[in-house]
């Protein structure tokens, strides 16, 4: 039997943005509150390191199709992590207020 899967349709609020290598998308500690979805290239998640290290701790990369920023979207916290694109990077993004916009639909 084949695993089912969920699709969700997002119907109003997203925006397309681009971004060169290296560009940060967002930073930690800032309070924004929107979520992204790679459309093309990579991006990673990074954090300071202990003790004033000059290298941040790479966490994990993101590819098409991957989705980050929901922890900020969802519970009003500054952003845990730094994002930046490993390359030229297109991303979709939606806002926390398109998010309740779409689920007052549902």
């Amino acid at each position: 039997m084949q695993p089912c899967g969920v699709a969700v349709v997002l119907t109003c609020g997203c925006r397309a943005v681009a971004g060169r290598s290296c560009d940060v998308v967002f930073s930690a500690g800032e309070t924004s509150r929107e979520l992204f979805a790679i459309a093309a290239g990579r991006a990673s998640v990074t954090l300071a390191s202990a003790h004033g290290a000059r290298e941040a701790t790479r966490l994990v990369t993101f590819s098409p199709g991957a989705v980050f920023g929901e922890f900020a979207l969802l519970d009003q916290q500054p952003r845990s992590a730094t994002v930046r694109a490993d390359s030229a990077l297109s991303c979709f993004v939606l806002s926390a207020e398109a998010f309740q916009q779409d689920l007052q639909r549902v």
